[in-house]
Order: structure tokens, then sequence, then C-alpha cells
């Protein structure tokens, strides 16, 4: 999963900056929402394994990947 979450990052991602910066963002969000998160890392798994469930490919992405399991 860290290879796929690595080449496709969520869009807010690309627009706040730094990776740790996203990561903080994100942590502040969620403690605000729910109060306290007892295991950040679980709950960062599930957000980019929720994201690339629910994400379609680009026209781009897609060629690629069907010339790769050809």
């Amino acid at each position: 999963m860290q290879c796929a979450i690595g080449t496709s990052r969520p869009p807010r991602a690309s627009t706040s900056g730094t990776a740790p910066k996203f990561l903080s963002t994100l942590y502040h969000e969620a403690l605000e929402i729910n109060g306290h998160i007892p295991n950040f890392a679980s709950m960062l798994r599930t957000t980019c394994a929720l994201y690339l469930r629910d994400r379609r490919p680009s026209d781009g992405e897609a060629a690629e990947l069907k010339s790769k399991v050809a």
C-alpha cells in the first residue's frame, strides 16, 4: 500500500505543501472532530485505503496499468 500511497497523494496533500504539514493538518482536523486519536497510524491507513478505493484513475494511469498487466 505504501507504494500506491506514495504515487497517489490525496488532492489536499498536493496543495498543502510538505507531507509533514499535510499529516499535521490531518491529525489536527481529526482531533477536532473526534476529540482524541488513539491510533493515528491506523486512521491514516484507513483514510488512504478508502481514498484509493473510491479514486478513479485518469486515462493516462489506466493506460499505464493496462500496459503493465498485458
